[in-house]
Formats: C-alpha cells, structure tokens, sequence
C-alpha cells in the first residue's frame, strides 16, 4: 500500500468501522477534555501561584512600593 492509500482509507468514513467511529469519538472527547477543561484548571493555578509569589515579594521587599502612591 501506498501512503496516499493508507490516507484515504482512514479519511473515507464509508471504510470505517464502528470501533474506528469509536475510537475517533473517545479521541475527540479526550481533546475537549484537555483542552476545555484541564487547561482553564491549569490556568487557574498559574494565575493563582503567581499572584501568591508577587504577594510573597512585595511583603519581603516593601521598599519596592515605596515609588508607588495611591492617589
């Protein structure tokens, strides 16, 4: 078999069967998963983490709002 075969008969949906509808569903579930669900989660612990450490800094090293007035 040739590539271009081998392209073609998994991009054919009539040649698939039901455990490649399958398979391919389960993969495009795991995508939404990861991208949707595991990524905002992520994003929320880095947003979290890093705000902790500005905090962290800020505290330890107070003259570093010294030029900063709240007017």
């Amino acid at each position: 078999m040739t590539t271009g075969d081998i392209i073609q008969m998994f991009s054919d949906t009539a040649s698939l069967s039901f455990i490649g509808h399958l398979l391919g569903q389960i993969g495009l579930g795991a995508f939404i998963i990861e991208v949707a669900f595991w990524n905002t989660v992520q994003g929320i612990i880095d947003i979290s983490v890093s705000m902790l450490v500005g905090l962290v800094i800020l505290r330890r090293f107070p003259r570093l709002l010294a030029g900063f007035s709240n007017e």
